[in-house]
């Protein structure tokens, strides 16, 4: 479960709550760390899921790689280094985020950011950048994977293996996010995203939403098993491919959200039987 799910909340309630629903795992959102020295807090963060049977299995970090000033970007990248050695000292296996931010007059216009706004240069800044985290990653025994994201270059499934491909890293992959990527105009539809990564596919984020009838708008307040995202197929499309790698259930809406992280978690495990059940045929 993504620590998102319980963002206004304490730590504490979110792993309690992974705990008590039968979750094996947590990704350690930045929203459960103290802005003005997040790394500092992730070791008690750590301790206290393991203590509960819910290790961290996954530690969110953020960097700007597209920014045209070379001073900026260098202090980017040291900081979000620091996140890569950090979750190798505590055993954390992935640190997943974004790295490049693109964003025009309108921040909620997603069809106009991101990957439409990336030039070649933008392309080389970020390569240049994903090369340096692929080696820290490798040192740290660790995978970086890059959130297919709204408002990112790596908004889309081709832009995002264009990044890894191009880099040629061997560490860094990418995280397919359906509900990210339905809210995108320009992003793939999920399953032929799932086809499209690969090899390169190292993790999944899993939410639902339903575009807001004649809007360009999306609301989240959905549980997986609700919205306009039909899991069944984007399951069986990652079966398919032979994924076996984790994937994490992140609850983005209003409302309480120890309900949607009970409901959907068993939505995911009915789901995956079945998937596995009909391909065994």
């Amino acid at each position: 479960m993504h620590s998102y799910t319980f963002r206004g909340y304490p730590w504490r309630r979110a792993v309690e709550k992974a705990a008590e629903f039968g979750y094996t795992g947590l990704e350690l959102s930045t929203v459960h760390l103290p802005a003005d020295n997040p790394l500092a807090a992730v070791p008690a963060a750590v301790d206290l899921a393991r203590r509960y049977g819910v290790p961290v299995g996954a530690l969110s970090f953020g960097a700007q790689l597209a920014q045209a000033d070379p001073a900026a970007r260098q202090q980017s990248l040291e900081n979000a280094i620091r996140f890569i050695r950090t979750a190798g000292q505590l055993g954390i296996p992935l640190v997943n985020g974004g790295v490049a931010g693109l964003v025009g007059p309108r921040w909620d216009a997603y069809g106009d950011n991101g990957s439409r706004l990336a030039t070649d240069q933008t392309y080389a800044w970020v390569e240049e950048g994903l090369k340096a985290l692929d080696e820290a990653a490798a040192e740290a025994h660790v995978k970086v994977t890059l959130e297919i994201h709204m408002n990112s270059v790596h908004d889309t499934a081709a832009t995002t293996l264009r990044l890894i491909q191009e880099s040629g890293v061997q560490h860094v992959v990418a995280n397919l996010d359906a509900g990210n990527m339905y809210a995108t105009p320009h992003a793939e539809e999920a399953t032929a995203a799932v086809a499209l990564l690969g090899k390169h596919l190292g993790y999944v984020h899993l939410k639902n939403c339903r575009r807001i009838p004649g809007t360009n708008t999306y609301d989240y307040s959905w549980t997986l098993a609700e919205g306009d995202l039909d899991h069944y197929r984007i399951f069986k499309a990652l079966a398919e491919i032979g994924y076996a790698g984790p994937m994490t259930i992140e609850y983005c809406g209003a409302g309480d959200p120890a309900r949607a992280a009970a409901e959907d978690i068993a939505y995911v495990r009915k789901v995956l039987a079945d998937v596995r059940r009909d391909l065994q045929g």
